[in-house]
């Protein structure tokens, strides 16, 4: 084992941890940065922004420890996937990156869907927008010398390595449904002589280089310092939650969402996403694009006296009050949909309060928001359930979002299965990244089955009285986008 300096870029900020020789966090640090949306249906980040906030997040981190950069034996970073970043040949970054979170290549998705006569593709999809860079900014796509994604332009900046993992191996590899169409998308749609625009893949535990002398000055760490190539943050978080043990299960709540479900078959369980890990393993993904991130909005529009609180005390006095309201928000419904959703919900569904009267005030509308995450995921466990017969009898919840007891109540409540929270449930990437690192350097045998501490963590039981009236609540939950589904076609020039 070894002490690794973890980069775990998320899509609205950063976490960077040294971790010892144990495991154990030595200190972490954290950096914002935003997305931008030019229109409505588009989300984009400054890559550069991002490598200079690791910078700074990096450098504080070795100070908050009092640790040597000399000590630090490798560096790993994860990142987001399916971002599309166009690069020149002068290694000038010649455009944002277009992020998983971007839908506006509705039309490209349509085309493609028509092409092979499958399910319709949601403009958020990897090949779509490749397709749009491509017959949008011609001028670009052509002079691009590389089409880069969020963590291979990252790796590249720290050590001159263009390399891919197999997570985010996206133009050879495409997302299910396109699964195994790779060569015949690159053929039917010209794309086949602009391969070499894309990284080429290696494992996700391999070392791929060391820092380069401006990348350490950059990060403050010695040049030469091993880096581990590693992989996505949706790989990352499931090792540092579960492990990758067959049938693993857990939620990952920050500013998106997703319940991921570990195989090591073959078997579609239904996902809208599937991530790879390598040819035996692979994760089954549930997402909600907006988790968390709802979470905030709503308390920031409605808590904005409370802003000047230390953000402990923020949040602790919002829970306070929130705890006051009892299940089901007293008959308020609200959706999470603020950037619009994947199947069976849509790209044109957005945020609503349903139901809202003048005896309803901010805590009636933060919980509804709240309760309306859970009862997202309450439907994907039921259709595990009902489908393909996995019933979990409690489910693992980390990320930000996992640290709020209040929530994580109305988590056991909604889904009546018992919510684990484990020591270090925000740490769960950093921890897979972590663990990613060991076995590259030789420390494990095999990337593990683990737990994040499951056994000292959180653990929080349905209470049977909220039942019925959740029931009942849920149920009219998932009337909600049936009934309005023409009215948020009509609202939004989007997919569904």
């Amino acid at each position: 084992m070894a002490t690794v300096v973890s980069f775990d870029f998320g899509t609205s900020s950063l976490k960077v941890a040294v971790s010892n020789s144990t495991g154990y966090v030595l200190s972490e640090t954290n950096r914002e940065y935003g997305f931008m949306q030019q229109n409505a249906d588009w989300a984009e980040q400054d890559p550069v922004e991002m490598w200079n906030a690791a910078g700074d997040a990096c450098r504080e981190a070795l100070v908050t420890c009092g640790f040597s950069a000399a000590n630090v034996d490798s560096v790993i970073i994860v990142a987001p996937w399916k971002a599309v970043i166009p690069v020149s040949a002068n290694d000038e970054v010649m455009a944002n990156a277009i992020i998983w979170l971007d839908g506006r290549a509705g039309s490209e998705a349509r085309e493609i869907s028509h092409r092979y006569h499958i399910a319709e593709l949601s403009g958020q999809a990897y090949w779509p927008r490749l397709l749009w860079l491509r017959n949008h900014r011609p001028a670009i796509w052509q002079e691009a010398t590389w089409l880069m994604g969020m963590a291979t332009y990252l790796k590249w900046r720290a050590t001159g390595q263009i390399v891919t993992d197999p997570s985010d191996n996206c133009f050879r590899e495409p997302e299910r449904p396109l699964a195994g169409y790779g060569e015949r998308l690159a053929q039917d749609f010209g794309l086949a002589t602009d391969a070499h625009k894309f990284a080429p893949v290696r494992a996700c535990t391999e070392i791929i280089g060391e820092l380069t002398q401006d990348a350490a000055n950059h990060l403050g760490l010695a040049p030469g310092t091993l880096v581990v190539n590693g992989f996505g943050d949706l790989p990352a978080v499931t090792l540092g939650a579960t492990g990758f043990s067959d049938g693993a299960t857990h939620v990952y709540l920050g500013t998106s969402s997703w319940l991921t479900v570990v195989s090591h078959s073959d078997d579609n369980l239904g996902a809208a996403l599937s991530f790879t890990l390598d040819n035996a393993v692979h994760g089954e993904v549930f997402p909600l694009q907006t988790g968390a991130l709802a979470y905030d909005w709503i308390t920031n529009q409605v808590y904005r006296d409370l802003g000047s609180m230390q953000a402990s005390e923020y949040h602790c006095e919002i829970n306070r009050q929130v705890a006051q309201i009892p299940a089901g928000s007293e008959n308020l419904l609200a959706t999470h949909w603020l950037a619009g959703e994947l199947p069976p919900l849509a790209k044109s569904a957005k945020g609503v309060f349903i139901n809202l009267t003048a005896r309803h005030d901010r805590r009636h509308m933060v919980r509804a928001v709240m309760e309306s995450v859970c009862y997202t995921h309450r439907r994907v466990v039921e259709k595990l359930s009902e489908q393909h017969g996995i019933a979990p009898t409690e489910l693992v919840v980390v990320g930000g979002g996992a640290l709020n007891d209040v929530w994580m109540q109305m988590f056991a409540d909604v889904i009546k299965v018992d919510i684990v929270v484990p020591d270090g449930a925000r740490h769960a990437g950093t921890r897979g990244a972590k663990l990613c690192a060991d076995h590259a350097l030789g420390g494990a045998e095999a990337l593990p089955t683990g737990d994040l501490g499951n056994a000292s963590g959180r653990r929080f039981v349905p209470n049977p009285e909220n039942s019925n009236e959740y029931d009942r609540m849920y149920g009219l939950y998932l009337k909600i986008f049936p009934s309005l589904k023409s009215l948020f076609c009509e609202l939004n020039d989007t997919e569904g």
